[in-house]
């Protein structure tokens, strides 16, 4: 548990990010009141796919991996979410359920905060709507040049590919956390 005091120091943290700065302070205030830092451990579960979307998180510290399952409880997809990036983006405005679990990778650092006052706020400032949306289509680019190395025939060449892929974001956790 996130001690109250620390909450300061993490709603600045938050403010500074691109999602968020543009917001007037008191449509911070407002879409800060019911928010939650959370500490967790390494392989903890945030949300299910399919559990109700509820919340929307900010990650401050850490990795997380994002995981889709097919009908057999096979993993068919999975990303991994770096510090000083939302989620989950997907679904906003149309979506009741999650459509991917995320677990921890790290010890992470989120806030947490409630996806309806998120979403209203979304609707309500066009420079946050113009942030999401770059963010967006920043994740839809990066999962298209994946996807495009990944459809690869040659098997060594996409565990190569994936390996770099992890690789790539473990380094930018690294060099954040030092």
């Amino acid at each position: 548990m996130i001690s109250r005091q620390k909450y300061p120091e993490y709603l600045l943290k938050l403010r500074a990010q691109k999602e968020f700065y543009q917001l007037s302070d008191e449509e911070f205030t407002d879409l800060t009141a019911d928010i939650k830092f959370r500490l967790y451990p390494k392989g903890q579960i945030l949300f299910d796919q399919d559990d109700q979307r509820k919340h929307f998180y900010y990650l401050l510290k850490g990795i997380v991996r994002v995981e889709r399952f097919d009908m057999n409880g096979d993993a068919s997809f999975y990303e991994y979410v770096s510090m000083n990036h939302g989620f989950p983006y997907r679904g906003l405005f149309v979506d009741d359920n999650y459509a991917y679990s995320v677990r921890s990778m790290t010890e992470i650092l989120v806030a947490d905060l409630p996806m309806d006052k998120f979403e209203t706020e979304i609707k309500s400032n066009l420079a946050m709507m113009k942030n999401i949306v770059v963010e967006m289509e920043a994740i839809i680019s990066q999962d298209e040049d994946h996807l495009q190395h990944m459809v690869t025939s040659s098997a060594s060449e996409r565990v190569l590919y994936s390996i770099y892929l992890m690789g790539a974001k473990l380094a930018s956790w690294m060099k954040m956390n030092t």
